[in-house]
């Protein structure tokens, strides 16, 4: 077993310098987990300089109601989560992303990760709802996310095929997930 996965893992907020980390592990992600999703070309050609050009935004454009908490193994990156609080009136606060690496699935990164960004949501604003959107055709997102009681609240036909809203009426399981 590689030395890394077996290191503890550690849980902590973002910073500017983990900019470029963020976005090849996103791309990287994508990459195995949106092949015949997305289009090969874009996997293959672009989703690396577009993943870095969003995340060099998000981390220009400081946002008080956006988190993005990394699950680390030593210096390893193994997940993160970003969710932005009030991103819709109805539907509440967006789990943006959430993404585990590939090695590390299976450990309960992607519940903690869920866990911290729940917990950070309440302090935020303690009834918000929780949503987030997931490839229909991604059916181990969408059986995880089916067991921590997600409800499917609609369909709806995107670029790459159709995406599911599934949402939450609050974080208070989630904030309180073993």
């Amino acid at each position: 077993m590689h030395q890394s996965l077996m290191k503890p893992i550690t849980y902590r907020t973002a910073t500017e310098a983990d900019v470029t980390r963020i976005a090849a592990f996103h791309a990287r992600s994508w990459q195995e987990t949106y092949r015949g999703i997305m289009p090969d070309e874009f996997l293959d050609d672009e989703v690396e300089e577009e993943r870095l050009e969003v995340w060099q935004e998000r981390f220009v454009e400081q946002m008080p109601n956006r988190q993005i908490i990394l699950a680390e193994a030593g210096n390893q990156l193994a997940g993160f989560a970003c969710v932005v609080a009030g991103d819709d009136p109805v539907y509440g606060t967006l789990l943006d992303n959430l993404h585990v690496s590939r090695d590390y699935k299976g450990r309960g990164i992607g519940r903690q990760l869920i866990k911290q960004a729940a917990q950070w949501v309440q302090n935020q604003d303690v009834d918000s709802p929780f949503y987030l959107w997931v490839y229909e055709q991604n059916h181990p997102a969408r059986a995880f996310y089916d067991s921590l009681g997600a409800i499917n609240q609609e369909r709806i036909r995107g670029d790459n095929g159709y995406v599911l809203r599934y949402t939450w009426p609050n974080t208070e399981k989630l904030a309180n997930l073993t």
